[in-house]
């Protein structure tokens, strides 16, 4: 049983799963650049989530939406090995690897 979600809820919640949903480094060093990363971009999901529950905060969920894709296009960019790539497969014991 599953309800229609509303388009605009379905963008926010893209939006943040484009936001904390890296894939998992090669190498230790590679982990902690993911991790570095990840802790930004989480903590600008977390904002917009915040203003989004707000019953005084932000605008509408289509703004809040691009509003987080443009801060997350902002951030600098440090490449890293993916295990994905490294390996040419998905990391053991996760179906499908990360996306």
């Amino acid at each position: 049983m599953s309800a229609a979600v509303p388009l605009d809820i379905v963008d926010l919640l893209m939006a943040i799963e484009e936001a904390i949903a890296l894939p998992y480094g090669a190498t230790v060093g590679d982990g902690e650049i993911r991790r570095v990363a990840l802790e930004e971009r989480a903590m600008h999901a977390a904002i917009t989530l915040q203003r989004v529950l707000d019953p005084e905060g932000g605008g509408t969920l289509v703004w809040e939406a691009n509003n987080l894709r443009e801060r997350l296009a902002a951030l600098p960019a440090r490449p890293y090995t993916t295990w994905e790539q490294a390996h040419g497969q998905p990391r053991p014991g996760r179906e499908g690897g990360p996306s």
